[in-house]
């Protein structure tokens, strides 16, 4: 994991929420070792956005229960605009062109497939970050 602490996601707070124990302890451990606030929950506690602030959503689009797609459609139609606006960033192992394109028009702001792509998610996460710090994102 050392070489994810050179991203600065001091500052950050993320909701990841995934079905399978061990991605969400190896999401909340590398966000976690790079700054960012992190927790944790299974689809059926989504509910946990309404009574936190988070930056941002990493959502499993596959789990039993209620899926990925009940949870952005809950997102993108709620009534309060700091709900309906938070970032969602989708993480998952459907990994077909078609399948992104989907998800993306569903209203995810990232797609990344499983396995994760550290590097390209904490790269993303840090331009999310430098954005607070400065303000620019509500």
């Amino acid at each position: 994991m050392s070489d994810h602490i050179k991203h600065n996601l001091d500052g950050l707070s993320l909701l990841v929420i995934d079905d399978n124990e061990a991605i969400l302890w190896s999401l909340s451990a590398v966000l976690s070792s790079c700054g960012a606030e992190v927790m944790t929950a299974t689809g059926n506690e989504y509910d946990l956005i309404y009574d936190h602030p988070f930056d941002a959503i990493l959502l499993d689009f596959q789990m039993p229960g209620i899926d990925g797609w009940d949870v952005i459609k809950a997102i993108r139609s709620h009534p309060l605009p700091k709900i309906r606006k938070l970032l969602v960033i989708a993480v998952t192992a459907k990994a077909s062109k078609e399948d992104e394109q989907k998800i993306m028009k569903a209203g995810c702001d990232f797609y990344i497939r499983k396995p994760v792509n550290f590097p390209d998610l904490l790269s993303y996460l840090e331009k999310i970050a430098v954005q607070k710090r400065q303000g620019d994102r509500t």
